[in-house]
């Protein structure tokens, strides 16, 4: 049996179709024979990382070792039935999860255990799951949008479907607690559920699940299910900085590729901080989907600081040949003329290793891409850390400060160690800039602009009044001619598909009109020669 896939893709730039030393190691460490998998179809692309760093990037938790808490009890995550029906850890596809078959626990990437508990961690996000030809590939470091949503769209909709449900919560109770728990053991478990979802969403499950029923039926209605990305800044400001100051713009924020970080200077969409330490809190909220300051409390940093050192590390991916067919060297050798013409002055290829590079700035004016993403940056904040209107800039210091030294005092930080956690001189600022990334993986970086609002490449390179003014989101089918996923699927074809709407404000896909005037013969020569980019 041939060994071309897993090992030729996961021994950076093998082609020979020998295993790699970094691959036998993680067949290994899985306790799998060559012959088991291969007769699998999944496919771990490259990142760098050994297969050690790969499980504290899929499954660390970030919380506190020696605390009771998580995300969910172990327990009930194991025995918890989705809400289309199904045991959830049985149909993680359909849950919007990624597999992770390293992992003996059988926790999905992003996911791991502790004292009983459920944690999750950056890596749910920032590794995606492509679809070709039957086969699968996992790539760390790269967006999962359906991740992002998991807590707020299935996990919760799942335990509000089980405490509203007095059949369906019984069959709970006896998965989690056995045949012969006592009816006070039920009464407190069902009370926990209800705790659970009054901390996460603020209202029972019984309106909930009338909630929920209504969107259903408005999706059959319209034959359409809208897009939901989550602003990490809007999180901040919404579990931070008092109901005073709530807010929701309805901005698609698409989650950012995170590999090769430590060669940049600045962070996010549009390179608002230098701060690692900022940085891993903004982490701790998002996977927490965190309600408040005491609950993220319980991240460890120094458990968010080595996960975050380990995501550091990750190179960007070479274009699978193996998988996807062989790059048109010579359209290739013809689109790096057109990269130099049109690209080049605002994106790097690659960054120099060993340095941080400051990525080039422009403004939103300059790019001229969807604007809502700054909402919630110029609404001013009200009435915390003692001044009654300040900027969110201000705020997120303040915030942060506070935060940082009640974090540091609960698990004896020392000065010494605080200076291992953070960069010298963190800054946040909070511009109508963006930052411009190199192209390195860029094409396993889909869906493009900050919003995911243009599909794939060759639509990006179109005109704006060309590109898809409504298409299917959230596909893990992969389209390597045009560079990007399939955005012509019916909402019918695949688990949590949805409808991106580019007239809705925040999902807007105008701007960046840089080479479109070129010809389609043009456009997938350069395409051809970004698949290049890092050989």
């Amino acid at each position: 049996m041939t060994t071309v896939g897993w090992t030729s893709i996961y021994g950076r730039n093998i082609r020979t179709g020998a295993i790699s030393t970094t691959a036998l190691a993680l067949v290994l460490l899985m306790g799998l024979t060559s012959e088991e998998v291969h007769a699998d179809t999944r496919i771990v692309i490259d990142s760098g990382l050994s297969p050690e760093e790969l499980e504290i990037y899929g499954h660390s938790v970030e919380m506190d070792a020696a605390a009771d808490t998580g995300l969910i009890r172990e327990a009930w995550f194991r025995a918890l039935e989705g809400y289309d029906g199904g045991l959830l850890l049985e149909n993680l596809e359909r849950e919007g999860l990624t597999p992770n078959f390293t992992d003996p626990t059988g926790m999905p990437i992003g996911f791991g255990t502790q004292n009983g508990w459920v944690g999750r961690n950056c890596a749910g996000c920032h590794s995606a799951e492509i679809h070709y030809q039957g086969k699968v590939m996992l790539v760390p470091g790269a967006p999962n949008m359906l991740s992002s949503g998991f807590v707020r769209e299935r996990l919760t909709r799942a335990l509000a479907a089980t405490a509203a449900d007095g059949e369906r919560l019984a069959a709970f109770q006896n998965r989690v607690l056995g045949a012969d728990a006592s009816e006070a053991e039920h009464k407190a478990l069902a009370d926990e559920i209800r705790a659970w979802l009054d901390a996460y969403w603020g209202d029972t499950p019984e309106n909930m699940m009338k909630d929920f029923a209504a969107q259903d039926r408005a999706y059959e209605t319209t034959g359409t299910r809208p897009v939901v990305g989550d602003h990490p800044f809007e999180a901040v400001r919404n579990a931070w900085m008092g109901p005073q100051n709530y807010f929701v713009g309805g901005s698609v924020v698409d989650i950012p590729q995170i590999w090769d970080v430590e060669k940049q200077a600045s962070i996010h969409h549009n390179g608002n901080t230098n701060s690692v330490l900022g940085r891993n809190v903004i982490s701790a909220i998002a996977t927490f989907y965190a309600p408040s300051v005491e609950a993220v409390l319980d991240a460890d940093p120094r458990q968010l600081d080595k996960i975050g050192k380990v995501s550091e590390k990750i190179d960007a991916p070479l274009y699978p040949e193996d998988v996807f067919g062989p790059i048109d060297r010579e359209k290739a050798a013809r689109g790096a003329d057109l990269y130099a013409q049109y690209c080049a002055a605002c994106h790097a290829t690659t960054l120099p290793e060993g340095e941080v590079t400051d990525l080039p700035r422009f403004t939103a004016e300059e790019s001229g891409t969807d604007e809502a993403y700054f909402d919630v940056f110029e609404k001013p904040v009200l009435g915390i850390a003692g001044v009654e209107s300040q900027s969110y800039g201000d705020a997120v210091l303040a915030v942060m400060a506070d935060f940082t030294k009640k974090w540091f005092e609960r698990y004896e930080i020392t000065p010494e160690e605080a200076a291992q956690l953070e960069v010298p001189n963190p800054y946040w600022k909070f511009d109508r800039v963006w930052i411009s990334r190199p192209m390195s993986g860029i094409w396993a970086a889909a869906p493009y602009l900050h919003n995911g609002s243009v599909p794939t490449m060759y639509h990006l390179l179109l005109p704006v009044s060309e590109r898809p003014k409504k298409f299917t989101y959230f596909s893990k089918e992969y389209d390597p001619v045009n560079m990007g996923f399939r955005s012509d699927q019916p909402l019918d074809a695949a688990p949590l598909l949805a409808t991106y709407d580019t007239a809705v404000r925040g999902q807007g896909n105008q701007g960046h009109e840089y080479g479109t005037s070129m010809t389609d013969d043009q456009r997938y020569a350069l395409i051809e020669y970004l698949k290049t980019i890092g050989e």
